[in-house]
């Protein structure tokens, strides 16, 4: 069975600062969360049972930034680039080339003509700030497709709870979606579909006990 880790060696040209600032925005963005494990220093998104596991860790060396991205766990890693298992095309491999395609593009803002007329350092800042502002935005788009996602499940159980039954999966897919959502800037969506979800559970507990007739 395979076991490594996918490695990107990303060089860059300028200030590693911008770098690292730029990591580190694209970590938050994506809810990634610090974690040290198995004498490892690592990121980590999702819980391997909701949704899937993702790992990364980051090094720099001398004008060059060395990210190992990987699947399953820092122990027993599976890398991004197996064909076999269809992880090249994996939304967190494309995550991962976006990050690359950012570095490359904040090097560009700190080309040899800008060094040479003295604004190199001042071109990289802006185009660190536009670049932030361009994953924060991406970020808030998907929340809002998992947000309206988790409403749409909730108002598709009610629909369903009028037919006398209820779907669990549908329940199950509307509360992970909504717990999900909670964690971007779309919050009232979320809630809104957490509470329909909650009401459809009520009532046909209610109804299954023959407390209340629908």
């Amino acid at each position: 069975m395979v076991s490594r880790k996918t490695q990107f060696v990303v060089n860059f040209k300028g200030d590693p600062h911008n770098v690292y600032q730029l990591i580190m925005n694209w970590l938050k963005v994506n809810k990634y969360v610090y974690k040290e494990k198995y004498n490892t220093k690592y990121y980590q998104v999702g819980d391997g049972f909701w949704n899937t596991a993702e790992f990364f860790e980051y090094y720099f060396g001398e004008n060059k930034v060395i990210i190992y991205a990987y699947l399953r766990s820092p122990k027993k890693p599976f890398p991004l680039d197996n064909a076999g298992a269809g992880s090249a095309g994996s939304p967190y491999m494309k995550r991962i080339m976006q990050l690359v395609s950012a570095i490359e593009g904040l090097s560009a803002a700190a080309s040899p003509y800008a060094q040479q007329q003295g604004y190199a350092e001042e071109s990289q800042r802006r185009q660190l700030e536009m670049i932030n502002n361009n994953l924060e935005a991406e970020a808030d788009k998907k929340g809002l497709f998992i947000s309206i996602g988790a409403l749409v499940c909730g108002i598709l159980n009610i629909v369903i709870l009028f037919k006398g039954y209820v779907l669990w999966y549908l329940i199950i897919a509307g509360i992970v979606l909504s717990l999900e959502g909670l964690k971007s800037r779309n919050k009232l969506i979320s809630i809104c579909a957490l509470v329909l979800t909650g009401l459809v559970v009520l009532v046909f507990i209610l109804v299954r006990a023959g407390v209340i007739y629908i």
